[in-house]
C-alpha cells in the first residue's frame, strides 16, 4: 500500500502514515509527525511517490528527484537530509557500480560543482541541496541523485569494493557478493547487495542488515 521507500523515509522523521482511502493513482490518509498531523494525499506512479497537503508538496521520491519539506515536519534541514540519503560525518553517501562514493558538504548544505540550470545553486555557483523541486511550494531538501554522483566523480572521494575476503563488523553497506553471520547461528549465509538506485541498495538475504559481521566475495572474473 505505502511504498517502502516512503515508509522508510518517514520513519526516519518519527513519522507514520495511515490510509484511509485508496484510488487508482494513490491514496488518501493522516500523517502523523511528532509535532503536527496532517491530512494528505499521496500520487503513486511506478517509482514516482508525490505525497501533498493541500496543494503544499510534503515529500517526492523518484528516480531523478528526492525533496523533502523539512520544515513541514518540524526537523532541522541535517535531519531532513539523513532522511534521503546516507551521510557520513559531513559528506554524502552515493552508490555506484564501481563502489562507495563519499561527496562532502558545505555548513550551507551545498557542494562543489553545477548542475543543470533548473537546479537550485548558491550565489557562487556550487550546487544547493535546499530548493524547490517541481511542484513544492515551499524550500525544502532537493537532491538530484544522477547529478550528485556525476559531481562525485569530480569532487569526491571513491571506495572501491574490498580485494580480499575478510571478516568485517555488522552488515555489508556496498553492493558485492557476501557471506553473513547472523545474532545466534554460527553458520555463514550468502547475500547480494545490488545498487537499485544511486543512493540505495537491496539484498537478496531478507535479513542481511542484522548480520554481526559480513566478508566480501570476490566476484572471479
Amino acid at each position: 500500500m505505502i511504498p517502502s521507500e516512503l515508509n522508510d523515509t518517514l520513519g526516519q522523521l518519527d513519522a507514520r502514515l495511515s490510509v484511509e482511502t485508496t484510488g487508482h493513482e494513490g491514496f488518501w490518509g493522516i500523517l502523523h509527525t511528532p509535532h503536527r498531523t496532517y491530512d494528505v494525499a499521496a500520487r503513486v506512479a511506478g517509482e514516482t511517490t508525490h505525497l501533498f497537503h493541500d496543494q503544499d508538496l510534503l515529500v517526492t521520491l523518484s528516480r531523478s528527484v528526492w525533496y523533502l519539506n523539512h520544515d513541514a515536519f518540524g526537523v532541522s534541514a541535517l535531519k531532513g537530509l539523513q532522511a534521503l540519503i546516507q551521510t557520513r560525518g559531513e559528506a554524502l553517501i552515493l552508490h555506484s557500480a564501481l563502489g562507495l562514493w563519499t561527496l562532502p558538504f558545505r555548513d550551507d548544505f551545498s557542494v562543489e560543482g553545477r548542475g543543470s540550470s533548473f537546479m537550485p545553486h548558491t550565489e557562487d555557483g556550487r550546487l544547493s541541496l535546499i530548493g524547490y523541486a517541481p511542484g513544492a511550494t515551499a524550500q525544502g531538501i532537493t537532491l538530484y541523485p544522477a547529478t550528485l554522483l556525476h559531481i562525485a566523480q569530480k569532487h569526491g572521494h571513491v571506495e572501491p569494493y574490498p580485494q580480499a575476503p575478510g571478516w568485517q563488523p555488522g552488515p555489508p553497506q556496498r553492493a558485492g557478493h557476501y557471506f553473513i553471520v547472523l545474532d545466534g547461528k554460527n553458520e555463514p549465509e550468502l547475500t547480494t547487495m545490488r545498487a537499485v538506485s544511486l543512493t540505495q541498495l537491496s539484498s537478496s538475504h531478507p535479513d542481511t542488515m542484522q548480520a554481526v559481521r559480513h566478508s566480501f566475495i570476490r566476484s572471479p572474473d
